[in-house]
């Protein structure tokens, strides 16, 4: 029996929910940190995490009500397969809820959108460990707002400065408070810090 784009999400739950947690907190503190507070559509908060093949853009999902929108407790997951450096197509969309995974859009190959599922499920876990590892792979762009990237400390972290702020903030307490029981290998590398 082969297994589907379903087995591969619901086999790892726990660790697409711990990605869940961390950067729904992380939007959280976009929207906080933003001088706008309140949005009438999807506040301009992503991530763009490249792995193997493929780029996966991480949003939030949101809550509209009376034309103001608010961040709800998801993340969208678009997985985009790099076709060359300026053109990407979509291969899966995935909703993550803290009751529930689920795809949502696939492509016409099936086989293509299962390997972009256990690419995003290996992707989480790395991701989880090293942040800045992740980051850094992206040199051209960054991870945070898109915009390019254009002083060589930027291209090595894949983080522009404007983003720096928040990221580091973010993920140092984040990291600290999730291996307080034991010791990492490292808890944020020095690429990061200024």
């Amino acid at each position: 029996m082969s297994k589907t784009i379903e087995d591969v999400l619901t086999q790892h739950v726990p660790v697409l929910e711990k990605l869940r947690q961390s950067l729904v907190a992380y939007f959280h503190l976009c929207v906080d940190q933003s001088k706008t507070k309140t949005y009438t559509r999807r506040p301009p908060f992503a991530l763009r995490l490249p792995h193997g093949d493929y780029v996966f853009v991480i949003k939030p999902t949101i809550c509209q009500m009376n034309k103001v929108v608010t961040l709800a407790d998801g993340l969208h997951i678009e997985s985009l397969r790099v076709l060359d450096e300026r053109h990407s197509s979509s291969v899966l969309d995935v909703l993550v809820f803290p009751d529930s995974i689920r795809k949502t859009r696939w492509m016409c190959d099936y086989s293509l959108s299962l390997d972009a599922a256990e690419n995003l499920v290996e992707l989480t876990k790395y991701f989880l460990l090293f942040p800045d590892e992740v980051f850094a792979r992206s040199k051209d762009r960054c991870c945070c707002c898109g915009k390019s990237l254009t002083d060589e400390i930027s291209r090595c972290r894949g983080i522009g400065p404007e983003c720096l702020k928040d990221v580091t903030t973010h993920w140092r307490h984040w990291l600290v408070e999730e291996h307080q029981e034991q010791q990492p290998v490292r808890i944020w590398r020095s690429i990061f810090d200024e």
